[in-house]
């Protein structure tokens, strides 16, 4: 058994509460439009499978459909100073004020922050729930499947009835933190205001605390797809980087090198039916 870890952040985004009860159905499709991505209040549908992550910090988090598997962002799991994973935080999942327990962890370790060399592109990991949330979940996408454009969803700190508070530098971040009031936010984007940045991507959307972790979702032949995650905000506060849902798939390929257990209980099954 692996050592155990806990909760950090390497970029400036922090996490998400959960969202609507409502599930979308496939027969719903998010807004597309050319104008410049904006962030929005999002439709319950749109807000469905948003979960809370919670731990050290806040974060989002997704299921995916007909498993024991909620994606996240990794820096909500590793320690902020060692890149590392440690036991010292709880990990816990919340949706609709129900507790999720989390029995296991798949993650990638990375470079502590300090070195500048932790990327976007390994930002994402996999949590194992004790018992799967009911009514709500995705299907993984593929990398191409964000270059058609899609949503991405998450937390806002509310600054009015409709609107979302954005601060104009990044010193202000940590003012307001997660003790603002926070509402399900969106940022459709089209695939040609998608930039490919070495193995990630970024997007023109600008969430700040309350995105880390949440689910960038397109919808293709009938299915909600899960294409990536948001990692982190850039020095305009007016991107996002995105880190692409393949990570997540490879750790499931691979579980064994990636995981890291919660409790005492040797060896790995993993959580694939419900």
């Amino acid at each position: 058994m692996r050592r155990l870890i806990g909760f950090a952040s390497f970029l400036l985004v922090a996490c998400v509460f959960i969202a609507s009860q409502q599930e979308l159905t496939d027969k719903e499709s998010f807004p597309t439009s050319t104008k410049p991505a904006l962030i929005r209040r999002a439709s319950q549908e749109e807000a469905t499978h948003l979960v809370s992550v919670r731990s050290k910090g806040r974060c989002s988090g997704v299921p995916l459909k007909g498993t024991l598997y909620v994606v996240t962002a990794a820096h909500c799991v590793l320690d902020q100073y060692t890149g590392k994973f440690t036991s010292k935080y709880d990990i816990r999942v919340e949706y609709n004020d129900t507790r999720y327990d989390v029995s296991a962890v798949l993650v990638q370790e990375t470079f502590a922050p300090s070195t500048g060399k932790v990327l976007s592109a390994t930002d994402i990991a996999v949590l194992v729930l004790t018992k799967s949330i009911p009514g709500i979940g995705v299907d993984l996408g593929s990398r191409e499947d964000i270059l058609n454009g899609g949503t991405l969803i998450g937390y806002q700190p509310v600054a009015g009835e409709d609107t979302f508070y954005h601060p104009s530098k990044h010193s202000e971040l940590t003012e307001i933190g997660l003790l603002a009031n926070v509402a399900p936010a969106a940022c459709t984007f089209t695939g040609d205001q998608v930039k490919t940045l070495k193995n990630f991507w970024s997007i023109p959307c600008g969430m700040i605390p309350g995105g880390s972790g949440g689910p960038v979702l397109v919808l293709k032949n009938g299915k909600l797809l899960l294409v990536g995650v948001l990692s982190s905000v850039d020095g305009s506060l007016s991107s996002n980087g995105i880190t692409p849902v393949s990570i997540a798939a490879e750790m499931l390929r691979n579980p064994d090198k990636y995981y890291y257990s919660l409790t005492n209980v040797q060896g790995y099954t993993p959580g694939l039916s419900r």
